[in-house]
């Protein structure tokens, strides 16, 4: 049904969101020089959180977008070894595991979207992935801009290398993506 898909992509979109919240946060966390952080308690607490919502949304979602839902399976491997990496205080090694996590999701929302296409074009409607995905990417870069100021502004007050670890980060986001969306047609 479609007005149920669309609940899951909104659902989706949020988990999307909190998953770059989290990894911003543990980027920031990353290259402080202190141990045994009750930050690093925190994000492992958040992350679990984002974990089970994932887990709770691919037993939604496993019916009617299997596709979606076996992504979103990964992506929740991915965030519970991240959520392992955070309790050990090692937050360094929690970013490459949130990175995955970040593309699984979008590899689980390109999938419902295709899903809802079809469905939209079953009933004669026009499809709505390409407006609803440029409103969804614009909102994504307004946000991931105001992130980058605000993690330049607390790096220039706090640690030199931020910057360098955000980048790297981001590229590592976009590389992920760019392999998995030349994988799959």
């Amino acid at each position: 049904d479609l007005a149920n898909l669309e609940k899951l992509r909104e659902k989706l979109a949020g988990i999307i969101q909190g998953e770059h919240k989290v990894q911003m946060d543990t980027a920031k966390q990353a290259v402080k020089p202190q141990t045994n952080s009750p930050n690093d308690q925190a994000l492992a607490g958040r992350q679990d959180h984002i974990a089970q919502d994932t887990a709770q949304l691919r037993q939604e979602a496993s019916t009617p977008v299997p596709k979606a839902a076996e992504h979103m399976g990964k992506a929740k491997e991915s965030m519970d070894s991240a959520k392992a990496q955070l309790a050990s205080d090692a937050p360094k090694a929690a970013k490459p595991k949130q990175t995955e996590a970040l593309a699984e999701l979008y590899h689980a929302k390109k999938a419902m979207d295709a899903k809802i296409d079809e469905l939209r074009q079953q009933l004669g409607l026009p499809p709505a992935s390409d407006l609803q995905s440029l409103a969804e990417a614009s909102a994504l870069i307004d946000q991931a801009l105001q992130d980058v100021n605000q993690a330049q502004s607390e790096m220039m007050q706090s640690q030199p290398g931020l910057i360098e670890t955000l980048a790297q980060q981001q590229q590592q986001i976009a590389d992920a993506l760019s392999k998995h969306s030349q994988e799959t047609p």
